[in-house]
C-alpha cells in the first residue's frame, strides 16, 4: 500500500506520526511512502529507513512545484527506491535514462488500459491507475520487480 506524505513543510511532525502508526500497526513490510515533497521522504528515511520510498515528480508549472522538484534536483542524494513520475513526463526517452540508471519507475496516474500496457513493456515497473485492478486482462504483463534495499 503506498502512503502518500502531503505537506510542503521542510520539516515538521508528519514523519514521526505516519511512523508511528505505521510501526504500532505492524505495517512496515507493507507499505510505502511517497510524497512531491523530498524533505518528507528524508525524514522517513530517518524514521523507517527500511520501508520504501518514491519520489512523486510533475513537470506542471503550479504552486509549489518549484524547478528544483521539476528537474528531480534532490533524486540522487536521496535514498529513494522509486521515481513515481507524471505520465506527460514518461517518455521512451526518459524511461530509458533512469532503467540505465538501476532507478525504479512508476507512472501516474494512467486511464487508459492501451497505456499502461504501452508503459510496461517500455520497463517500467509500476502503474498508478483509476483503472480496475481486478481486470483479467489488465493483471497478464506486470513490470520489473525493484530492490527494497537503500541503506
Amino acid at each position: 500500500m503506498n502512503i502518500e506524505l502531503k505537506t510542503r513543510q521542510v520539516r515538521g511532525p508528519l514523519a514521526a506520526c505516519v511512523a508511528a502508526v505505521v510501526k504500532e500497526s505492524g505495517a512496515e513490510r507493507r507499505v510505502m511512502f511517497s510524497s512531491f515533497n523530498p524533505f518528507a521522504l528524508k525524514q522517513m528515511e530517518y524514521e523507517l529507513p527500511h520501508v520504501p520510498r518514491a519520489l512523486l515528480v510533475s513537470n506542471v508549472r503550479e504552486g509549489g512545484n518549484a524547478w528544483y522538484l521539476r528537474e528531480m534536483l534532490y533524486a540522487p542524494i536521496l535514498k529513494i527506491h522509486m521515481l513515481n513520475l507524471d505520465q506527460r513526463m514518461a517518455t521512451p526517452e526518459v524511461i530509458a535514462f533512469w532503467r540505465k540508471r538501476g532507478m525504479p519507475l512508476s507512472i501516474w496516474t494512467i486511464v487508459e488500459e492501451k497505456k499502461g500496457r504501452e508503459l510496461l513493456k517500455q520497463g517500467v515497473n509500476g502503474i498508478i491507475s483509476d483503472l480496475d485492478p481486478a481486470s483479467p486482462s489488465w493483471r497478464i504483463q506486470e513490470g520489473p520487480a525493484f530492490s527494497e534495499d537503500k541503506t
